[in-house]
């Protein structure tokens, strides 16, 4: 892809609207796109931060890897988000990793070009650290939910935010959710497990809050947002 197809694409970007002529030209000229498959990594964790990623198509997990098979997911990245920005800390290498749920393609933005740009705009670096803060409160909301609310709910809770900032309005009530994630993704985010997980969906689709099939089981109708937690 050329410098002017990449720079109409930067445009685009809500995250880089308060970005210059020349700093949009300066992401357009070193910065690449890069297309994933599903289950593909973007980065592993222990490598070397040398990029800060923007999603524009597909859905991207990243998680902490805790041992061999078991991980953590942090966050799921939107379209539109940024993600491995965690070139701000003193950390060398990365802690997590970012992996594609589904085919998805990224803007990789050069760590020395994305901080030279962010030390020099005040406003996008403003911009940044507010994002950066947001997911740290979403973190620790996770934390008070683990300690003080069931895992019911935080499970019900997970769908309702799900359905508001991914959902797709069919029809006038109902919200479809592609999520591309297994029981057992969905059980690390809402710290519960697998088994309670299957449980409590098969109940909200029993009670006809919900509604999924075993064919097409990375979509869920949510038929009553109001009976959510």
């Amino acid at each position: 892809m050329n410098t002017s197809a990449k720079y109409l694409m930067i445009e685009q970007l809500d995250l880089l609207k308060d970005l210059t002529e020349n700093e949009k030209n300066d992401i357009a000229q070193f910065g690449s796109f890069l297309k994933l498959k599903k289950d593909q990594k973007v980065y592993e964790a222990d490598q070397p931060i040398r990029s800060v990623y923007i999603l524009l198509k597909g859905s991207i997990k990243v998680g902490l890897e805790m041992e061999p098979g078991k991980s953590i997911i942090k966050q799921l990245i939107r379209e539109g988000d940024i993600f491995g920005e965690n070139i701000l800390t003193k950390k060398e290498n990365r802690p997590d990793y970012a992996q594609a749920l589904t085919e998805s393609q990224v803007l990789v933005i050069p760590k020395g070009k994305f901080e030279s740009i962010l030390f020099a705009n005040s406003k996008f670096c403003t911009s940044i650290v507010s994002h950066i803060m947001s997911q740290l409160s979403d973190l620790e909301k996770r934390v008070a939910d683990f300690v003080y609310v069931k895992a019911q709910k935080r499970i019900e809770g997970f769908l309702k935010k799900m359905a508001i900032t991914r959902g797709i309005k069919i029809g006038i009530d109902e919200l479809l959710i592609k999520h591309n994630l297994s029981h057992s993704d969905i059980a690390f985010i809402t710290d519960t497990s697998r088994q309670t997980v299957s449980r409590v969906l098969g109940e909200l689709k029993r009670s006809n809050i919900i509604h999924f099939s075993a064919r097409k089981p990375n979509k869920i109708l949510v038929r009553n947002m109001a009976q959510l937690a």
